[in-house]
């Protein structure tokens, strides 16, 4: 039997054929992005714009619904942040932020990982739908990495990107879990600077209200709990119950399992679907926030499992992956007369 399962070629660190590989996972992403470029389903930045528009005027973009949305009356439910980001960037930056991530991983090595953004069709489409889940994405990634390092620094940062985007709140108790609850005091202070100015000039209240129309502006169940439940439009809020008490249930576990930053991408994941799809209306393009940060770590999970076959293999599961390696050929003995004595002391 042998005593380490080799991986193919095209795996090894350093082949050309994982560089080819790579560079037409590369091409072939950035071709289904481009190709998808008249798509649009999502009114989330027609939203965001009118929201800008508001702003402009002296106005509270939080509080009330919107004639552009789809349905109409669909508020602004995004943080302070998302204003900014999408008052600066131009009308496209979903598609840049796609095609950047596929950059990232390239760059980064991430064969898998770049394979599963590449290849994902629905990313292709989000990217150019008119949705902001893919900038989310870029963002959570970023914060969720500087946390492995620098745990206080990637606390801030989440706080940021929840300031743009609510749902990334998930990521929260699997951080604590991983770096310890005094990651909580600069989460706290970045959240003040983030929200601070949105809440002094608009209101706690409006911005609540716009979080709670969120949800009660879709006259129909859709790819949730709710759909598969054909639950009545009467009893949404009963979801909202189920909501809480299944992203309450999956922090308490992150909070007794995670101790590694995959755990910590994998728990954070487990509440952010917990929490979102067990309600009333989700939608597709809240994966696009969280499939980059999972494609990260997708090569070191390959490798593990790898490993963890290796180790079954050989007998000896409890020992790491390297003591499985096999042992060098021995050198030829050396000669002990004429020439060959000093050949073989060479």
């Amino acid at each position: 039997m042998p005593r380490a399962i080799p991986l193919p070629p095209i795996l090894s660190e350093s082949s050309l054929g994982r560089r080819m590989a790579i560079g037409a996972l590369l091409l072939l992403g950035v071709w289904l992005r481009v190709s998808h470029a008249d798509e649009h389903g999502s009114d989330v930045l027609s939203v965001t714009h009118a929201a800008l528009s508001w702003v402009g005027m002296g106005e509270n973009p939080y509080g009330h619904g919107y004639a552009v949305s789809q349905p109409p009356g669909a508020p602004f439910a995004y943080g302070p942040l998302a204003l900014l980001w999408y008052a600066v960037t131009p009308g496209n930056i979903e598609l840049i932020v796609s095609v950047l991530l596929l950059f990232i991983m390239a760059l980064a090595n991430r064969l898998l990982g770049l394979a599963g953004l590449a290849l994902w069709i629905p990313l292709g489409i989000l990217a150019n739908d008119g949705s902001n889940d893919t900038s989310a994405g870029l963002f959570l990634l970023g914060a969720m990495l500087l946390a492995e390092r620098r745990p206080g620094w990637g606390a801030a940062a989440l706080a940021g990107v929840v300031a743009f985007k609510p749902y990334a709140l998930a990521f929260l108790p699997p951080l604590v879990a991983f770096a310890g609850p005094g990651v909580l005091i600069p989460f706290a202070l970045a959240s003040t600077i983030a929200w601070g100015p949105a809440v002094l000039l608009w209101g706690a209240g409006n911005i609540v209200t716009s979080l709670r129309m969120a949800t009660d502006v879709h006259a129909a169940a859709w790819y949730s709990l709710g759909e598969l439940l054909k639950v009545a439009h009467s009893r949404r809020g009963a979801l909202l119950v189920v909501q809480l008490a299944s992203g309450a249930a999956a922090s308490i576990v992150s909070l007794l399992l995670v101790r590694s930053a995959r755990r910590m991408a994998v728990w954070g994941t487990v509440i952010f679907a917990a929490t979102l799809f067990t309600g009333w209306w989700a939608t597709v393009a809240y994966w696009a926030a969280v499939v980059p940060l999972l494609a990260w770590h997708v090569d070191a999970w390959f490798a593990d499992a790898a490993g963890w076959a290796a180790r079954v293999g050989s007998g000896r599961r409890g020992e790491p992956v390297a003591d499985l390696a096999p042992a060098p050929a021995p050198s030829a003995p050396a000669t002990t007369q004429g020439r060959g004595a000093q050949v073989g002391a060479e």
